[in-house]
């Protein structure tokens, strides 16, 4: 379930906010305006104000490179030009900024922040 989401274009770059709720799945999306382009990257770099950035799902020619192995992750590409990421069962830890480069000629890209809140329980006690 997604509870927000914002969305700013600059330029050559798409930026969103989405806000999920940890356990549910969510969709990050990345198209591009050409049928085959040269590339496709999707990035991400945690909310803990880290400077490093890890690939995660790299296409190059046709050829998919997963190097994310929670098992969590699947690339959507039910749409003609899509290069969705799908994060299933969200969990806290998969707050951060997601980004997909898509090399069409020049450099597209759409940058994500993903937070993903807890669940909250409320516990009903008996009444005494």
């Amino acid at each position: 379930m997604i509870i927000v989401c914002i969305t700013l274009f600059t330029g050559t770059t798409i930026h969103s906010v989405v806000t999920a709720v940890s356990g549910e799945k969510v969709i990050l999306y990345c198209t591009s305006s050409q049928d085959n382009p040269s590339s496709v990257t999707w990035r991400y770099r945690p909310s803990d104000k880290s400077t490093e950035s890890f690939v995660l799902i790299r296409i190059e020619e046709k050829r998919i490179s997963l190097f994310e192995t929670s098992g969590r992750l699947s690339l959507n590409r039910t749409v003609r030009n899509s290069y969705h990421l799908v994060i299933h069962e969200t969990q806290q830890s998969d707050s951060g900024r997601y980004s997909c480069s898509v090399d069409v000629g020049y450099m597209k890209q759409h940058v994500t922040v993903l937070s993903v809140k807890g669940m909250t329980f409320i516990a009903m006690l008996p009444s005494p």
